[in-house]
């Protein structure tokens, strides 16, 4: 049997695919699903909080097959965050991050009083955590005492301070 060449479906298949484009672009999901971690860094995403990488999604899934995506994702990505923790730590001698972010502990330098909604925290490996929210768990008083920093699912960091009765979000500042 001989396939004939149909120009008409030729030209109705040529006009729909830039039609389903747009469609099949939201259907691959965020830009962590769709980079690399390396490409993630590399274009400075790893600095943007979890409501900013949410809405620069929302943005980019409401905004596909525009052309105007491009540039004002490269002006999201540069423009909208100030801090400078990164969310994933590079490697030793490396400006590329590694692929995991791991937990670690340390110690608190000086005397430990509790969370006052905007607490600064110094550690003895030279890190400073900065807590993000207001949240004010009870805590007993301790002199430097030793505390773990995790990852979270989502890129942001929580702190464990074993005198107090919740963990507690915080970024890296310095």
């Amino acid at each position: 049997m001989r396939i004939r060449f149909r120009p008409v479906t030729a030209i109705a298949i040529l006009l729909l695919a830039p039609a389903l484009l747009p469609a099949f672009a939201q259907q691959a999901g965020n830009l962590q699903e769709r980079m690399s971690a390396a490409e993630f860094y590399d274009a400075g995403l790893n600095k943007l909080s979890a409501q900013e990488l949410a809405t620069l999604n929302q943005w980019l899934a409401t905004h596909q097959g525009t052309g105007t995506a491009a540039p004002a994702v490269a002006a999201a990505a540069v423009g909208s965050v100030a801090a400078a923790e990164p969310a994933i730590a590079p490697a030793a001698g490396s400006r590329r991050p590694s692929t995991k972010r791991q937990a670690f502990e340390a110690h608190i330098v000086g005397s430990f009083t509790g969370f006052s909604g905007d607490s600064l925290i110094s550690l003895d490996n030279g890190q400073q955590w900065q807590q993000i929210g207001d949240d004010k768990p009870m805590c007993n008083s301790a002199d430097s005492p030793r505390v773990k920093i995790k990852p979270t699912l989502f890129g942001n960091w929580l702190i464990d301070v074993p005198s107090c009765n919740l963990l507690v979000h915080v970024q890296r500042v310095k």
